[in-house]
């Protein structure tokens, strides 16, 4: 446009400057005109703008690369950190493994078709605690050992919903040898989970006459946290179902999830009362709505549940996360970028899986103001929790009493518990505070009446029960506080 112009003008200035004139004067210089003046200020300011475009992409990459670097070295810190706890418990992780690999009684189920998560470690009920007979053990032994065939990892048929029949059937303890039943889910962030992390719980309560099941599921990336809760229901399906399989007592189950099975066990209590209220609604034809988990189950899971929250005794969730929203930040400060948790749970589901709301949403929902549709709860939560804050507990807990949706809410928050050390650290130290609470809740919530609490031998709290000493005689209590010192989570 520029060039256009000045040509335009320099056509102008050789016009004749009369119309008689025998000859054109010549043309006059072509001075500098103001055009070229704005297209050199033009030119200029283009220049400006695309050299800023370019710091500003400069500044744009070079602010990315710094953020790549620094989640990398947090990364890093987090996982020296992790190598530094195991070695500084390595001889309790050793002792531990040990019993959960080779030593301890436990029976390996499916209770899923999807994945090898998919599974329950059952730990039957010490035979010392349900008081029976060598004889009576002996040929138990023998029983149980005729079937550890079918009740082995890696074969289909032991679980009763892939298969179709009970193939893990056997002779079933009568009512008065059937023991209580604690289905416990372990933590991990939803990514690193795995049912081991529950061996010490299991050794414990076991030891004390109660039917343990250590329940895994599916972890990210191999599925969603949508996924992870169908997992969790499907667990209290089948336990529900089978645990009497195992010398448990189907109508005394109570349900405990620590960390990020906490998180799991809440939610998928609140889906399936909110889901099965909301059934009940369009029976009566009192509302249209449609049920949660049905729109949302995943494709591959196809079993209708039975259960329902009313059924369990009581559900326990220690140190567990309420919120998704809310570990954002706790995960970018671990070095994890923000689109972690948008990729393991879409923000537009967020509200289907969030504790809070779903407990909003019932409440509103709920129609007859005495219904209880959630069995007794306690929430314990330590106060050292570096990695989610005791505070979120105390929202919850809040939440839970306004709601009015069970008819106990109990609590408790420690001074000295940090994220792990109920299950962890303090198990192998031989503090089994966590384990005595449990076996206390168990025995309010499952026996019948006061004078039959301590009905079998062993069942009652012992605290000089060999089975309590640390798991290494000469642990150094430093190991355990570098541990503590050194726990990444």
């Amino acid at each position: 446009y520029v060039d256009c112009a000045a040509a335009v003008r320099q056509m102008e200035l050789t016009v004749p400057h009369g119309v008689g004139d025998e000859s054109p004067s010549p043309p006059l210089p072509l001075p500098l005109v103001s055009g070229e003046e704005t297209s050199s200020e033009e030119s200029s300011q283009n220049s400006g703008v695309i050299e800023d475009n370019d710091n500003s992409s400069q500044n744009i990459s070079e602010s990315w690369c710094w953020w790549l670097i620094g989640s990398w070295i947090l990364l890093l810190i987090d996982f020296i950190c992790l190598i530094a706890f195991v070695l500084a418990v390595l001889p309790g992780f050793l002792r531990f493994s040990w019993y959960y690999v080779v030593a301890s009684k436990r029976k390996v189920v499916l209770y899923g078709g999807v994945s090898c998560r998919q599974s329950l470690d059952v730990f039957l009920a010490s035979d010392k605690a349900i008081g029976e007979d060598a004889t009576h053990r002996e040929e138990e032994a023998k029983m149980e050992l005729s079937r550890s065939v079918q009740d082995n990892f890696h074969s289909q048929s032991v679980c009763p919903l892939l298969s179709g029949s009970n193939t893990t059937a056997t002779e079933h303890r009568s009512s008065q040898r059937a023991r209580p039943v604690v289905l416990f889910f372990p933590g991990g962030a939803w990514f690193i989970g795995y049912k081991m992390w529950g061996a010490l719980t299991a050794r414990i309560l076991s030891k004390f006459g109660i039917v343990t099941v250590l329940s895994d599921y599916r972890n990210y990336p191999f599925g969603t946290v949508q996924s992870m809760v169908d997992d969790v229901s499907n667990a209290i399906e089948w336990t529900v179902k089978h645990i009497d399989e195992y010398g448990g007592d189907p109508h005394r189950i109570i349900v405990v999830g620590q960390s990020a099975g906490g998180s799991l066990l809440t939610t998928a209590l609140l889906r399936r009362a909110l889901q099965l209220h909301q059934e009940q609604a369009q029976h009566v034809g009192v509302s249209n709505s449609t049920s949660t988990q049905s729109n949302e189950q995943d494709e591959d899971e196809t079993t209708p549940l039975s259960w329902n929250p009313t059924d369990l005794c009581g559900l326990i969730s220690v140190s567990a996360p309420y919120s998704f929203e809310r570990m954002d930040t706790t995960f970018h400060r671990h070095g994890l970028s923000r689109g972690f948790m948008e990729r393991m749970l879409p923000s537009h589901h967020r509200k289907d899986f969030d504790s809070f709301a779903l407990l909003h949403q019932l409440q509103q929902e709920q129609t007859n103001p005495g219904s209880r549709p959630l069995p007794p709860i306690r929430i314990w939560h330590g106060k050292s929790d570096k990695t989610v804050p005791w505070e979120m507990a105390q929202n919850f807990l809040d939440s839970l009493v306004v709601a009015e949706l069970s008819d106990k809410v109990q609590h408790h928050f420690f001074e000295e518990w940090t994220h792990t050390s109920p299950i962890l650290e303090d198990p192998m130290m031989g503090c089994h505070d966590f384990h005595r609470l449990v076996v206390s809740a168990v025995q309010e919530w499952t026996a019948p009446d006061e004078e039959q609490e301590c009905d079998f031998v062993g069942f009652c709290w012992n605290d000089n029960d060999p089975i309590l000493e640390p798991l290494f005689p000469c642990f150094p209590s430093i190991s355990v506080k570098v541990a503590r010192f050194c726990m990444p989570f």
